[in-house]
């Protein structure tokens, strides 16, 4: 099994351990994937012609460099992780190092510190695999 594979598994592993948990999106700061185990259905929202993979890490690096854009404005930098909480929900997007970073996603049920967690776990994870 290859690396990426295993990568695969082993994220699909914490998201299983946390009822809720939707799955994560690894991406460059760029947009670009590099693993996405988010199969929601979007049907409706996005255009047929990108991918689920390309959605997700387009969407991260927007929200991911906006925040970080406004956070240096005034002043309150390194941002270390960018939290949005709504009533269905959370996205939690961390950076992994200089040019990658993961998102996750989960509904409403989980407490935002156990997706903390799942997020951590995949972190530890993807640096044990992939450094």
């Amino acid at each position: 099994m290859d690396r990426l594979e295993e990568l695969r598994k082993r994220l699909d592993d914490i998201r299983d351990m946390v009822p809720g948990v939707v799955g994560f999106v690894i991406f460059t700061h760029e947009g670009f994937p590099l693993l996405n185990t988010i199969d929601r259905t979007l049907d409706g929202i996005m255009d047929q012609e990108i991918s689920l993979e390309e959605y997700f890490s387009a969407i991260g690096a927007g929200i991911l460099n906006l925040a970080s854009t406004t956070l240096d404005h005034m002043g309150i930098t390194p941002m270390e992780r960018l939290v949005v909480e709504s009533r269905d929900g959370y996205v939690l997007i961390e950076k992994i190092d200089v040019d990658v970073s993961i998102m996750v996603m989960s509904d409403s049920r989980p407490s935002i510190g156990m997706v903390k967690m799942a997020l951590r776990k995949a972190i530890d994870v993807y640096r044990g695999l992939m450094n």
